[in-house]
This record gives structure tokens, C-alpha cells and sequence, in this order.
């Protein structure tokens, strides 16, 4: 049986007030990006609701796919090929950085959750180009790590695709917003 929650019922919520507010943010952005940013058949062209937004998500895309193959070059030792955005190596079938590895909707996520959270304006804006940083760095660990796990264990690519660096770029934007909140909202 269903009960309508109470006023004390609410106020045990009281202390986990922020974190709802980051889960409903972060879960809203989720859901409007899946239903309203699409791409066309060959993912040359991408939509949100029938505006044409390429541009940016391509710029984003080519530019990631050079760094991320120079890291892996300069990192690891292993020679790389670049064409278009196609990470190619010597040992495995390479990695494509398309769109939707661009960052572009974690930016998002990570912006939104920063402006929803308490705290000042100046603070809030002093902190977004930190995250957006954050966001990138955490990006390109993710790319490279696929990329490296690609090298030795192509089976391996969907888990850590999907999963592990999923989790480690989600969970960045969780920790980056718990740093906010460390810094800048006064516990009291």
C-alpha cells in the first residue's frame, strides 16, 4: 500500500537533500540527451530534435582521436595510425572516437549538477572551468585506456568500453561534485 510521505517523513530526507538533487539533475540531463540528441545512419551529422548540431561534437571527436593517439604513441611506445577519427595499431583493429565519445553530454551532466548545487554564483563559476577540465582529462583517460586495452585483449573492449571507464568518468563528476561541495557550501 502506497502512503503519501509526511512532514517528519520529509525531514529525515533533510540531510540527503543534495544528493537527490544531484541524482534527479543528473538523471534528467540522462534521459532528455537520450530522447532528444540523435545521429544520422553514418553518424556524419548529429541532431538535437531536428536542429543540426555537428559541428561542435566532431570538432570535439577529432580533435580527442589525435591526442588520444599521441598519448598512446608517447606513453606506451605502441606506433599508432591516424585516419579521420580511427586510432589504429600494429596488433589489434584500433579504437574510433565518434560522437558520443566526445564528452559533450558529461560536460553537460557535470555543468548542471555544479549550477543546481548550493553555493554562490561566484564560487559556481570560478568551479565550471575546472570541471570542464576534469571532464576532459577524465575523457581522454577513458579513450586511452580503452585504447590500451584494445591493444593486448580486443575481447576486453565492450566491458571497459561500457563499463569501467563509464564508471570511472561518472563517478569524476560525482567526486568533482562532492569536491564542490567540500570547498564552497557551508555545512551548518
Amino acid at each position: 500500500m502506497f502512503v503519501l510521505p509526511t512532514k517528519e517523513r520529509l525531514k529525515g530526507l533533510e540531510p540527503y537533500k543534495e544528493l537527490i538533487k544531484f541524482v534527479v539533475v543528473f538523471l534528467t540531463i540522462h534521459f532528455i540527451w537520450k530522447w532528444a540528441v540523435y545521429a544520422s545512419e553514418d553518424d556524419a551529422h548529429i541532431y538535437f530534435f531536428a536542429l543540426e548540431i555537428s559541428r561542435p561534437f566532431l570538432w570535439i571527436s577529432n580533435h580527442l582521436a589525435h591526442v588520444t593517439r599521441y598519448l598512446i604513441e608517447t606513453l606506451f611506445g605502441t606506433e599508432t595510425y591516424l585516419y579521420n577519427n580511427q586510432v589504429y595499431f600494429d596488433s589489434s583493429p584500433g579504437i574510433c572516437v565518434v560522437w558520443s565519445c566526445s564528452g559533450v553530454k558529461q560536460y553537460i551532466i557535470a555543468i548542471a549538477v555544479i549550477l543546481c548545487a548550493k553555493g554562490s554564483w561566484q564560487s559556481k563559476l570560478w568551479f565550471i572551468p575546472i570541471v570542464i577540465l576534469g571532464v576532459y582529462v577524465l575523457n581522454l583517460i577513458r579513450l586511452v585506456g580503452v585504447g590500451v586495452v584494445t591493444i593486448n585483449h580486443m575481447e576486453w573492449f565492450n566491458f571497459f568500453h561500457r563499463v569501467i571507464f563509464r564508471g570511472v568518468l561518472y563517478g569524476g563528476i560525482f567526486g568533482m561534485w562532492l569536491l564542490y561541495g567540500r570547498l564552497f557550501v557551508r555545512q551548518g
